[in-house]
């Protein structure tokens, strides 16, 4: 018993932690994008 409730709680920190990294790696994504929009139009 006491192993399946460890089990499922690492799996949900599991989820938790790729959902929170996937959200961050996104934003810094969408963040360079307008940095780099921002500075083709400083060029142009």
């Amino acid at each position: 018993m006491g192993e399946t409730f460890l089990f499922i709680s690492l799996g949900a920190i599991a989820l938790a932690a790729a959902y929170c990294i996937g959200r961050v790696d996104g934003y810094w994504k969408r963040a360079e994008e307008e940095r780099r929009d921002q500075a083709q139009k400083g060029q142009a």
